[in-house]
């Protein structure tokens, strides 16, 4: 039982140098995006459509930000018509499957994070941080609600986890982009 347990453990503690989880962790993030994207087409439709209703009543800046391409007032059923939604929700859903199922390959998923970042934050006006550390912090609300359950939960906490490696890579692309934003200071301490 002992040599067991070395061997699981030893397994675990080698991380992704992305996103730093775990093989079980990755494992219960694969596992946990199959609950939620949902094979059926028509039901994958209506979660991504819930993902980007979710993201526009949470994340106050991005719904001024998609304004011009989806009216604010449009009631639900006119959103599911309204092409320009329904191409962002899935481009959003298609964004995060590619993340989790690159997860196990850290050199595509870097690209891919990198990639994504760089789109957002070289777009006119851009799509930094501004829009995704509310993003980073809240998004766990969404999975634990999708999964049923809470944000204590291993797997809410994976995602958190997850998605902060993307932001990471938002931030380098935003300092690439204005490297004079960069607070300089006068002396050590501060």
């Amino acid at each position: 039982m002992e040599i067991k347990e070395k061997e699981v453990s030893v397994d675990n503690l080698l991380r992704c140098p992305v996103s730093n989880l775990t093989k079980r962790e990755r494992e219960l993030l694969v596992e946990s995006w199959e609950l939620i994207q949902l094979h059926d087409k028509e039901l994958r439709t209506t979660t991504s459509v819930r993902l980007l209703l979710w993201l526009l009543e949470n994340i106050p800046n991005m719904r001024t930000r998609l304004a011009a391409k989806v009216p604010k007032t449009l009631p639900f059923p006119e959103l599911l018509a309204n092409e320009m939604f329904i191409l962002h929700s899935k481009a959003l859903f298609d964004s995060l499957d590619s993340f989790v199922s690159l997860s196990d390959d850290p050199v595509k998923l870097e690209q891919k994070m990198r990639s994504i970042a760089k789109m957002h934050v070289n777009l006119v006006p851009s799509v930094g941080m501004e829009y995704f550390s509310k993003l980073e912090t809240s998004f766990v609300d969404f999975i634990a609600v999708s999964l049923k359950t809470t944000n204590v939960d291993e797997r809410v906490q994976i995602w958190g986890q997850f998605l902060a490696a993307f932001c990471h890579f938002v931030e380098e692309e935003e300092k690439k982009r204005n490297p004079k934003s960069r607070k300089t200071h006068c002396c050590v301490i501060l």
